[in-house]
């Protein structure tokens, strides 16, 4: 059985994806087999079609994009009994996501979406409300704590500050010039800057970077100069100051996260925002 898939065929970034037949993988049967529905656009995906991703991470070319992905279940595995065939489902894989049909040899991170929950919002859950969590979970839950989310008005960022909100913990946030409105809208509670527009005197505690610009990072040392930096895009950044603690938070959450954020979003605890759906022939 073949489906189209966008490949990546070299380093050369978006230039170096091609659509193409694509062998569905089907090893033994144990698999279960997604029509797809709906695959997120990962900062992942751009960090490896530009060859920028920590040193054993790249996977060797070609390759199927994509980490995951909504769709109906074509085929459901014998180890997968929480799913049958037709029924709508959300799922991980580690062969490539961004196909018309893909493979999920992994049973344990095939779910069943509520019936309240669109296929689009619960894709979005894939590299935006799970690395959103993973992030969430290396803040201090202390309202006392002063957080800054700096490039929050991506997928990651929207779901961690609902996510902060739930804790009663409103951080200020930095977006761009063009977002700043939108944003402020979105979430009125917050104080949301541009990195211009700053206070000379604010300081924080814990700094979370979703934006990935080291020259920005630098620009905003004076304000966590005694304080921990997180980034989820530059895994091999260091302050210049050494008084901050940094590290780089990106991995596979457990099963369970993504159960429960699909039912945080089935009762409307917390919402997906998306900004733009295109037909996979536009990649």
């Amino acid at each position: 059985m073949t489906s189209e898939a966008i490949i990546q065929t070299d380093f050369s970034g978006i230039d170096g994806l091609q659509i193409a037949a694509n062998p569905v993988n089907q090893v033994h049967g144990l698999s279960t087999l997604i029509q797809a529905a709906y695959v997120p656009v990962l900062p992942w995906d751009v960090l490896s079609e530009n060859g920028d991703l920590p040193a054993g991470e790249q996977r060797s070319l070609p390759q199927v994009i994509g980490l995951g992905g909504s769709g109906w279940v074509h085929q459901a595995s014998v180890l997968a009994p929480q799913v049958h065939a037709g029924q709508r489902a959300l799922a991980l894989t580690v062969t490539g996501s961004a196909a018309t049909q893909f493979s999920a040899p992994v049973p344990f991170y095939i779910f069943p979406i509520p019936e309240q929950v669109s296929l689009a919002a619960a894709a979005t859950l894939v590299g935006g409300g799970d690395e959103a969590w993973q992030l969430l979970h290396q803040i201090p839950e202390d309202p006392a704590v002063r957080v800054l989310v700096v490039g929050a008005s991506g997928g990651v960022g929207l779901y961690l500050l609902q996510l902060l909100a739930q804790r009663k913990q409103f951080p200020d946030v930095i977006s761009s010039p063009r977002s700043q409105q939108w944003l402020q809208s979105r979430f009125p509670e917050l104080q949301v800057y541009t990195s211009d527009g700053l206070p000379a005197d604010a300081q924080y505690d814990v700094v979370v970077d979703l934006a990935s610009q080291t020259q920005l990072l630098r620009q905003l040392e004076p304000h966590y100069s005694h304080g921990q930096l997180i980034v989820a895009g530059l895994p091999g950044y260091q302050p210049l100051n050494r008084t901050i603690t940094a590290h780089f938070e990106n991995g596979l959450v457990s099963p369970g996260v993504y159960r429960r954020l699909l039912g945080m979003l089935a009762k409307g605890v917390i919402q997906a925002d998306i900004d733009s759906i295109y037909p996979y022939p536009q990649v």
